[in-house]
């Protein structure tokens, strides 16, 4: 019998030496430009207005506000139709939200989260896809420009560097790891959850 012990050995020291190789994101990763990311949901969409700018003094990434856009559902409505409100809802938020932005409108790129594509244990698909929906119908109709969606598994490896074994509380430990030194507001704005996975969205779009 062929003992192969040195073998698993020698892939499991390849393994580390490749995890070993990444190092997180720097400046020169990112493009500039001005970004409204937005992690969609019915219940807590995250906002983030984030800057990425060259100036004679060097470039800077910045999050100049973050805001978090929630629903309730109607106590007179049950069932999908009171999801189908709540999206009628967001979009309202989301409209009055980017009217603020108008005076810079051609300057800037709405982007959000790829809604997902079903399987796993996602409880509630259809409150990603309505509150996307609603961002969308709102944007286009105030004239924004709107750039592709940004998958999970898309900035989860901008942010960490893989994507196996990496669920949202692991990748938002790491953003904390180097965006907080990296990106100017992160402390101030980034307060919770739906701001950290609309801040992953806006960096990895300025990265790609």
């Amino acid at each position: 019998m062929v003992n192969t012990d040195g073998l698993k050995a020698l892939a499991g020291k390849r393994a580390v030496k490749a995890e070993a190789l990444w190092t997180p994101p720097t400046m020169a990763d990112f493009r500039e430009g001005f970004v409204l990311a937005f992690d969609p949901s019915l219940s807590a969409t995250g906002f983030v207005w984030l800057a990425s700018v060259v100036t004679p003094i060097g470039h800077r990434l910045e999050v100049h506000s973050g805001e978090v856009h929630g629903t309730k559902a109607p106590e007179d409505v049950k069932g999908k139709m009171a999801d189908v409100m709540r999206g009628q809802q967001l979009h309202w938020s989301f409209r009055n939200l980017l009217e603020s932005f108008l005076p810079i409108k051609d300057d800037v790129e709405v982007v959000h989260e790829a809604p997902p594509t079903g399987g796993g244990r996602i409880r509630s698909p259809e409150s990603a896809l309505l509150a996307s929906l609603a961002l969308r119908i709102a944007a286009e109709g105030l004239g924004f420009i709107l750039a592709p969606p940004v998958a999970v598994a898309t900035h989860r490896k901008l942010v960490c560097g893989r994507v196996k074994d990496v669920d949202k509380k692991e990748e938002h430990r790491v953003l904390g790891t180097w965006a907080r030194d990296l990106v100017l507001g992160y402390d101030r704005h980034v307060t919770n959850e739906a701001k950290r996975d609309a801040l992953c969205v806006g960096l990895t779009h300025l990265a790609r």
